[in-house]
């Protein structure tokens, strides 16, 4: 069975954030009953997906201002980032100052209330989670992973031997569970992937989890909707670039 590397960059991802962040209790509240709206207004109780208007330059601007809700949570973090021009010390320094920035990040953000007016749907796809052997299986490639002197080389140079702080060491444990067929199972959720402009030209996505596949069903690929939820964490890698995890 042929899966696309982006898929599978994104489920490994996915099933070891789900481990190690204690995120996959993440729900939403989104009713099968719901219809989408033909204009974008305040979200009703059901919490149905709003689909918005025709995309003109009113629109547009929208994207950018909702785009901005997540740039203005990086703060100060763009004085961490690497440049070329550094040296590998203060790379090496940065990179470890990045990543508490990052930490202090979530547990501002982690639980707050946002809403986007407009966002497009990039995807829709079925939530997968790590099962119990699953996360035995994750320890012990870990353990595998450290005592091999070139992985524990690798690992060193990009982050540390924690998983949680240490995005290479993390997509490592991901790509080998996914070649278990025991250790991901669907949770029977969706997951929901937006982005801020039509043409997919930013990198910045939002995820939101929803309840049901007929909930899922109902966004269609490329229309933009209006979307509101708690913040349940933000991804965050070296370039900036931010996935908003949201329920």
């Amino acid at each position: 069975m042929q899966i696309e590397k982006g898929a599978v960059v994104r489920l490994a991802w996915a099933g070891l954030v789900a481990f190690l962040l204690a995120t996959s209790g993440a729900s939403a509240q989104d009713e099968d009953t719901a219809q989408p709206d033909s204009n974008a207004t305040e979200e009703t109780t059901e919490n149905q997906p709003e689909q918005t208007g025709e995309v003109g330059n009113e629109t547009e601007n929208q994207g950018t201002a909702d785009e901005k809700l997540i740039t203005a949570m990086l703060e100060d973090a763009a004085n961490y980032k690497s440049s070329y021009e550094d040296s590998t010390a203060l790379q090496e320094k940065k990179g470890r100052q990045l990543k508490k920035k990052i930490a202090a990040i979530n547990k501002k953000n982690i639980g707050r209330t946002i809403r986007f007016s407009q966002i497009y749907v990039y995807d829709v796809e079925a939530e997968q989670s790590i099962t119990k052997y699953g996360k035995t299986k994750a320890r012990s490639i870990i353990q595998k992973l450290r005592r091999d002197p070139q992985t524990r080389e690798l690992i060193s140079a990009s982050g540390g031997d924690d998983p949680r702080e240490n995005p290479v060491l993390a997509l490592m444990v991901g790509l080998q569970l996914m070649a278990c067929k025991k250790c991901m199972a669907p949770t029977g959720r969706f997951e929901v992937t937006f982005t801020f402009d039509e043409a997919n030209l930013t990198w910045h996505k939002v995820v939101k989890v929803v309840e049901s596949e007929a909930a899922a069903l109902r966004y269609k690929k490329g229309q933009a909707y209006a979307v509101s939820g708690q913040i349940v964490f933000l991804e965050v890698n070296d370039e900036l670039n931010v996935k908003l995890h949201m329920k």
